[in-house]
């Protein structure tokens, strides 16, 4: 298990006896998420970065960092097929990041007024990110033309948390509102 920390590093846990089995540090604030794939793992933190890790290099740094937020990082996850990243922000962009090319694809940013971005998430076959944002709703965005094709609206507070389902038919959003919403 993976867990991040206000401590400024990622925790890699073994279940099966209770005990750290590594610990990573790099950032320079607090670890808000994380997000993993195979032996890969993923890392937003309050210092404006995303960092990609490998966890068989026990404690070692990063692999790499990107860097264009101009606040918090709230949110990530991997795009379906490893390759890419998707962040979130609350300077209210969420970033579509290359690992292999090292660097940005893609920018997403409302046309309203600015607020944070809480979550996101892909659909399965990453066309479609879903973000969801601390006005209340959420947003789902083409990846590759960075258009918003429909808002998700409903909610009377913040989006805590969104996911996709395993058969990429259904979306999942939890709120601060204490609702949970499931789009089909």
């Amino acid at each position: 298990m993976l867990s991040s920390s206000g401590d400024s590093s990622c925790i890699l846990w073994d279940v099966d006896h209770g005990k750290l089995k590594s610990q990573f540090k790099g950032h320079e604030g607090d670890v808000m998420c994380v997000d993993g794939k195979d032996s890969m793992f993923i890392s937003g933190s309050v210092d404006k970065t995303i960092k990609v890790w490998d966890s068989r290099t026990s404690g070692a740094g990063s692999n790499l960092t990107f860097r264009g937020h101009e606040q918090d990082v709230n949110s990530v996850q991997y795009f379906p097929d490893g390759y890419g990243v998707c962040s979130g922000s609350e300077d209210g962009t969420c970033r579509l990041w290359d690992i292999r090319a090292c660097r940005q694809l893609n920018c997403y940013t409302p046309d309203k007024e600015i607020c944070g971005v809480s979550s996101v998430a892909f659909s399965n076959t990453g066309r479609m990110l879903i973000a969801g944002y601390d006005d209340f709703a959420g947003i789902v965005w083409d990846t590759i033309f960075g258009t918003a094709v429909q808002t998700l609206s409903g909610h009377t507070d913040k989006l805590s948390a969104l996911s996709v389902s395993p058969d990429g038919k259904a979306l999942v959003t939890a709120s601060f509102d204490t609702q949970i919403k499931v789009w089909a």
